[in-house]
C-alpha cells in the first residue's frame, strides 16, 4: 500500500476537520437563505400565470366569436344597455332562406359578455363568450355604417388574487361586415339584379305606407323590411272600372355614403291573380310624382314571389340627393281586371357611392 493511500484512509477514519464543518455550514446557510427567498416567489408564480392564462383565454374566445359573426353578418344594429347590439344575416339551405340574428349583451350577475343566437327568431344558443367583465363599459361596440366596419374592445379582469393583485388585459377586434346581397328573383327573361357595390348602404321603409286606393288586409311598414314571407297585403278597389291597388312609402334618411352616385329600388312581392300589371313612380320634385313611371312589369303567374329592381334616373337622383334629408318616396300601383290582393314582402333602397 502506498503512503498516499494510507494517509487518505487514516483521514477518512478521523472524519471532517473543524474548518471543513465551518465551511459546510456556511454554504448550507447561504443555500437556505436563497431557498427561503425563492419559495414566496414560486408560490406567487402559479396564480399569476393562472390569472394570465384565464384573461387571455377570455379574450381569445371573444375574438373568435366576434370575428366569426361580424364576417358573416350583413348588418349591425346598436341597442341600449345591457345589450350592445345585434348582427344579422341570411343563409340559404337548399331552397329555404334562414335569418340569423346574434345579439351581444352584458350580464351583471355573472360579469360576462353573452352571445345569443336566433334562427328565424327562435333561440338556438346563449353562452358567455368572455367572463370577468367587471362592468358594461368594459366592452365597447363602435359601428361605422359608411365603411361597414365594427370595432369591439373587450377588457377582462381578475380581481384581488391573493398575493398577486388585479390582472387585466384588453383586446380590440376590428371586423368588416359583408355587403348585403339582396335575394332577388327577377321576372322571366330579365337579368337578375346585381349585388350592391362595395360601400353601399341599404335603407328600409321608414314607416307605414299610405294607401291611396285599396284596403289594408294585413301587415305594416316592418313587414316590408326583410324577405321573410311576412307580407304587407292590400286588397284592390274599383277605380274607373279597373281593380287597383295604389300606395306610397318613403325610405329612411340616407345618411351614408357621403356621396351617392346611384340609388337602386328593389320590390319583392306577389299577386293572387295572373296578369296583374305593376308600375312604380318615384317623387322627383316638390310637386310630387311624375306622370311617367320609373319602371314596371307584369305578374304572369299568380302567388309567385317576384323581385323587380330599377335605378333612379339622373334627374330623380339629383332631386333626392339635394334634399336636406335624403329620402326616396316610392309609389306602387297594381292594376287588374278582376279583384285581387297585392302582397309585398320587401321594399328596399340601396344607396351606392
Amino acid at each position: 500500500m502506498g503512503i498516499g493511500k494510507a494517509r487518505a484512509i487514516k483521514h477518512a477514519r478521523q472524519g471532517f476537520t473543524l474548518l471543513e464543518i465551518v465551511i459546510g455550514l456556511a454554504i448550507t446557510g447561504m443555500l437556505m437563505t436563497v431557498a427561503a427567498a425563492a419559495v414566496p416567489a414560486m408560490m406567487q408564480w402559479s396564480p399569476r400565470q393562472a390569472n394570465k392564462l384565464s384573461v387571455e383565454q377570455d379574450l381569445a374566445f371573444a375574438r373568435y366569436w366576434l370575428t366569426r359573426d361580424a364576417n358573416a353578418a350583413e348588418s349591425f344594429t346598436p341597442l341600449a344597455a345591457p345589450q350592445y347590439g345585434y348582427l344579422e344575416w341570411r343563409d340559404f339551405r337548399a331552397e329555404a332562406m334562414i335569418t340569423r340574428k346574434v345579439t351581444y349583451s352584458y350580464d351583471s350577475a355573472t360579469d360576462s359578455l353573452i352571445r345569443e343566437e336566433r334562427q328565424d327568431n327562435v333561440i338556438q344558443t346563449s353562452l358567455p363568450v368572455a367572463r370577468r367583465i367587471l362592468g358594461q363599459s368594459d366592452v365597447q361596440f363602435t359601428w361605422s355604417p359608411a365603411t361597414y366596419k365594427l370595432v369591439v374592445s373587450v377588457t377582462s379582469t381578475i380581481e384581488d388574487a391573493p398575493g398577486v393583485g388585479d390582472r387585466a388585459r384588453s383586446e380590440t377586434v376590428v371586423a368588416t361586415l359583408r355587403p348585403r346581397e339582396e335575394y332577388a328573383v327577377s321576372p322571366p327573361g330579365e337579368t337578375p339584379a346585381p349585388p350592391p357595390l362595395p360601400g353601399s348602404q341599404t335603407y328600409y321603409v321608414s314607416g307605414n305606407p299610405t294607401i291611396i286606393s285599396g284596403s289594408l288586409a294585413s301587415g305594416n311598414g316592418a313587414s316590408l323590411h326583410d324577405i321573410d314571407q311576412s307580407y304587407y297585403v292590400v286588397n284592390s278597389a274599383t277605380v274607373g272600372g279597373s281593380k287597383v291597388v295604389n300606395w306610397w312609402c318613403s325610405s329612411g334618411v340616407m345618411s351614408a355614403p357621403p356621396t351617392i352616385s346611384q340609388i337602386e329600388v328593389r320590390f319583392t312581392g306577389k299577386a293572387d291573380k295572373n296578369n296583374i300589371t305593376m308600375v312604380f313612380y318615384v317623387k322627383d320634385s316638390a310637386a310630387g310624382f311624375p306622370a311617367t313611371p320609373a319602371s314596371g312589369f307584369t305578374f304572369t303567374e299568380a302567388n309567385t314571389d317576384t323581385t323587380r329592381s330599377f335605378y333612379l334616373d339622373a334627374a330623380t337622383l339629383a332631386y333626392v340627393t339635394s334634399l336636406p334629408q335624403r329620402q326616396v318616396t316610392l309609389k306602387v300601383v297594381a292594376t287588374g281586371s278582376a279583384t285581387f290582393s297585392l302582397s309585398t314582402d320587401q321594399v328596399i333602397f340601396i344607396a351606392s357611392p
